[in-house]
């Protein structure tokens, strides 16, 4: 069985721009602005409060996808040779 490989190695180095996307995206105003939190302390956390970084976070890893499929990875199963 053959080795793994990359057809163009150098756009695998592109998965460096994963977290700045992710930082990029995670600054994204998603957020409700109020004068005051008193009243909302007390309250729980709701599930969109939870989940809010979930988004940037999954297009931080569709960019390192992206950026894999991009190189080109194969492998080799066997060996041919051709004659001439």
């Amino acid at each position: 069985m053959g080795g793994f490989e990359f057809r163009d190695p150098w756009l695998a180095s592109l998965v460096l721009l994963a977290p700045l996307v992710f930082a990029i995206a995670a600054r994204m105003p998603s957020r409700l602005t109020v004068s005051t939190m008193d009243p909302l302390r007390e309250a729980p956390r709701s599930l969109r409060e939870r989940l809010a970084l979930l988004p940037a976070l999954l297009l931080a890893v569709a960019t390192a996808l992206l950026a894999l499929a991009l190189a080109g990875p194969r492998t080799g199963d066997r060996s041919s040779s051709l004659k001439r």
